[in-house]
């Protein structure tokens, strides 16, 4: 089975999961396993949102759209907007992409965010822990 690590520029690890039999796994195996995807999920969620952003900036929105067509159309404009909603919010993104917050997390900074002004840095580290 080939497999690619995927990276971001300015993240401190990579993401790489492999597709195992879950099934056969022990309970603390399952649990490390579990932890895993979890931390590799939100990090896809930060690098798609900055790869989402990126085409945005060189494109129209329909052209950024298009790629997505594997999410619903509602889904792809959802995609579209928390992403250029993180543009605003560099320490946020980081810390998703770095998988340091959950994509959760994220979305309660973008939402506080969007209310008003927010000591960003304060509530990234209020994530992390």
């Amino acid at each position: 089975m080939e497999s690619v690590a995927l990276t971001r520029g300015n993240a401190k690890i990579g993401m790489h999961v492999d597709a195992v039999d879950v099934a056969g796994l022990d309970d603390a195996s399952l649990d490390l396993r579990l932890r895993q995807t979890g931390r590799a999920r939100n990090q896809l969620d930060g690098f798609l949102a900055e790869e989402v952003a990126e085409k945005k900036r060189r494109t129209t929105p329909y052209d950024t759209a298009e790629p997505l067509k594997a999410e619903s159309g509602q889904q792809a404009q959802r995609t579209m907007r928390e992403a250029e909603q993180l543009e605003s919010l560099p320490a946020a993104w980081g810390a998703l992409a770095d998988s340091r917050i959950a994509t959760e997390d994220a979305r309660i900074l973008r939402a506080a965010a969007a209310s008003g002004p927010l000591d960003e840095n304060k509530m990234v580290a209020a994530a992390e822990t």
